[in-house]
C-alpha cells in the first residue's frame, strides 16, 4: 500500500493486522512524517513508545497491536511517499537495500578518523599496512604523480600500471581487515601519499 502525504493531504489512517514496515522517500524541507499508534482509540502523539518520526528518508518495522495506526505529516511544505507493508517477518532489510540500490536514500558512510600515515613514493615501491578494524580511507598525492595498489597479504611492488592520482588529488574508498598501500612516483619526481584511516563510527 502506497500513499502521498502532503500538506494538501496530511494524514492517512491504516490499521495492519500483522507486523508492517514504513518506508518514506520523497522531499523533507524541515516537515517530518509522524507514525501515531492509536491507544485505546486516542493517537498517541505525546508518548514516545506511540509516536514514531521520519525526518528523512528511512524504512523501519512495527509491529502492529491491531488498533489504526495514522500517518500525519507536520509542515507547511514538502511531501512524501510512503509505502507499508504488511509481513510476518522483518522487512526492513529488504525494503532498505531496494531505497539504496536505487539511490532513493542517501547512507552517510563515512568513519571516525583513525590514524594518519604517510608512505614515501619515490623510485622504488614502498608498502605500509593499514591498522586491521580500518575499512575506508581517504589518500592524497602530495607533490608528485603516485601510482598505488591496495591488497591483503602479499601484494607485490606498485607498478605504474596500478591506480594513479594525480598530484594534490584524493580518493576514498573501503578497504579490508588489514589491508596494505603499496605506493610508487609515477613520474621523475618523488612524493609522498597520504592516508587518513576512517573507522567504524561507535
Amino acid at each position: 500500500m502506497s500513499y502521498s502525504i502532503s500538506p494538501t493531504n496530511r494524514s492517512e489512517i491504516v490499521t495492519p493486522t500483522s507486523r508492517f514496515t514504513v518506508a518514506v522517500e520523497g522531499d523533507f524541507r524541515g516537515g517530518q512524517l509522524q507514525v501515531l499508534f492509536s491507544v485505546d482509540g486516542t493517537y498517541a502523539r505525546a508518548l514516545f513508545d506511540g509516536k514514531h518520526v521520519f525526518e528523512a528518508p528511512d524504512v523501519r518495522s512495527f509491529e502492529s497491536n491491531g488498533e489504526p495506526v495514522k500517518l500525519l505529516w507536520v509542515g507547511d511544505t514538502g511531501a512524501v511517499e510512503v509505502t507499508l507493508t504488511e509481513s510476518a517477518t522483518d522487512a526492513s532489510t529488504a525494503a532498505l537495500a531496494a531505497l539504496i540500490l536505487d539511490g532513493r536514500l542517501q547512507v552517510e558512510v563515512l568513519g571516525m578518523l583513525g590514524a594518519p600515515r604517510s608512505l614515501a613514493a619515490g623510485v622504488a615501491s614502498a608498502e605500509i599496512t593499514l591498522t586491521s578494524t580500518c575499512r575506508r580511507v581517504r589518500v592524497t598525492a602530495v607533490d608528485a604523480d603516485i601510482c598505488f595498489r591496495v591488497g591483503t597479504g602479499t601484494i607485490g611492488d606498485a607498478v605504474s600500471t596500478d591506480h594513479y592520482l594525480i598530484a594534490g588529488s584524493s580518493a576514498d574508498f573501503a578497504v579490508a581487515a588489514s589491508s596494505k598501500i603499496a605506493a610508487i612516483r609515477a613520474g621523475s619526481t618523488d612524493g609522498t601519499l597520504r592516508i587518513s584511516e576512517l573507522l567504524p563510527a561507535v
